[in-house]
């Protein structure tokens, strides 16, 4: 109960907060509850390690705080949290971004000008701290959202440089992702689409000397990455620019060629953006890029394999459940050229099998309850862009109904879908009859 704790001091709180969690204890409803109120009360007079210490517990415990907790956490000052360290930096700003999304209607996002403080002058704390916390913190702030300026971000990658080749695997991928987010501001709370964003961001925020030293310690990462962390290291160093040489292409492909086949929907799809990205790139280069194009030709192939079951019976795969924003990951990159130049890249078949299948889901009956309208005037305006020419019985059966569910759409979401009809030759004067008899 509450009154088991009169007396103790923040310090002590804090302390009991953290002990729990590091003993892995279950806390019933009430205990937690007991714990939330005590502590906050606590939170004006805690230290910095101590505000770190009782949020990581309240992730690790599985707790939620209250907006009332949140909001009294970010009314301390910013420098009382840079004076305690690296780490405790690193564990706040972390258990902020795991807590973003336990805390559901609870959860009161830190207010821009504090976050703006405490990103400041983070830059001396960070470089003090351990490849882990510079990771964490890196993942973090992506997580949270942040739209830190161009000056933060290239900070960020001097700090971040030297720890580099001494990151875990799975740390190293966060980084690399959490830097792609920063630099294209793609943060995780913007809502949307992967495929509504730019096939090349301006990512020249990242220097070409960090690409270089981030892919150089993801070569030995490689063979040691979960699914996610390859997935999310590739389709990062591609997007952020990195144009691999032959011999870190042959060390990738030696990887992808082992896992591609286990691979779960979301990690081929973000794969074979990468490796659609650094096919164009390499077009009539050495034989290791030139070998990527296999690679992408047979992932297309395993990818339009899993649409083809996905589509007929989604409710029959609960372990290869296929979501939308997997799929335009891929279909996203994909655009960035015509089904020609893939053809004349060498991995032609897969990618228009690919093509024809997701062209083919657009027509099932069930297209309405797996795509939403908005997801179905982006797989359009993909479909445009890699230049497939559907049928008239298509059209009908496709983009008159959508066009007819434009005002459900979004500005973007609606001139996209237009733009595909442009593509298609539809005439707009006379769409806008059929869509409104």
């Amino acid at each position: 109960a509450a009154l088991g704790f009169v007396g103790f001091s923040p310090q002590h709180l804090s302390n009991t907060l953290w002990s729990a969690a590091t003993l892995q204890l279950h806390l019933t409803p009430a205990q937690a509850a007991s714990l939330l109120t005590v502590t906050e009360h606590s939170i004006s007079s805690s230290t910095g390690q101590g505000l770190a210490n009782m949020l990581w517990a309240c992730v690790q415990l599985g707790i939620a705080p209250p907006t009332s907790w949140l909001a009294r956490l970010y009314a301390q000052a910013p420098s009382t949290i840079l004076g305690a360290g690296p780490q405790a930096l690193s564990n706040m700003l972390w258990a902020l971004a795991v807590l973003r999304d336990r805390c559901g209607s609870s959860w009161l996002a830190p207010p821009t000008p504090w976050l703006r403080m405490l990103l400041a002058d983070a830059q001396p704390v960070m470089a003090a701290g351990s490849p882990q916390a510079q990771a964490n913190t890196v993942w973090a702030v992506a997580q949270l959202g942040c739209v830190p300026p161009v000056s933060w971000l290239r900070a960020t990658c001097a700090t971040t440089l030297p720890a580099l080749a001494r990151m875990e695997p799975q740390q190293l991928s966060s980084t690399v992702w959490g830097m792609l987010q920063l630099a294209t501001g793609q943060g995780s709370v913007q809502v949307g689409l992967p495929i509504m964003s730019s096939p090349q961001p301006a990512v020249s925020t990242v220097s070409g000397r960090w690409l270089e030293q981030a892919a150089a310690a993801a070569a030995s990462a490689l063979p040691h990455l979960n699914e996610q962390g390859l997935a999310n290291t590739s389709l990062g160093l591609a997007q952020l620019g990195w144009k691999p040489g032959a011999g870190w292409a042959s060390q990738w492909l030696a990887v992808m060629e082992a896992r591609r086949p286990a691979l779960g929907l979301h990690a081929l799809s973000s794969c074979i953006a990468a490796a659609s990205t650094w096919v164009l790139q390499s077009a009539g280069q050495q034989q290791p890029l030139q070998d990527l194009a296999s690679w992408l030709d047979a992932a297309c192939m395993q990818l339009a394999a899993d649409v083809q079951q996905w589509a007929a019976a989604p409710e029959r795969q609960p372990a290869k459940q296929l979501q939308p924003a997997h799929l335009f990951v891929a279909l996203r990159a994909l655009s960035s050229a015509p089904l020609g130049e893939w053809q004349a890249a060498g991995c032609g078949p897969g990618v228009s099998w690919l093509v024809g299948e997701v062209s083919d889901l657009l027509q099932r009956p069930t297209a309405a309850h797996l795509l939403s309208p908005g997801e179905r005037a982006a797989v359009c305006w993909v479909l445009a862009r890699l230049q497939h020419q559907p049928g008239g019985e298509w059209l009908a059966a496709v983009m008159l109904p959508a066009l007819r569910s434009q005002q459900q759409l979004s500005g973007k979401e609606a001139a996209m879908l237009w733009q595909a009809a442009d593509a298609w030759g539809l005439d707009r004067q006379a769409a806008t009859i059929l869509v409104s008899s």
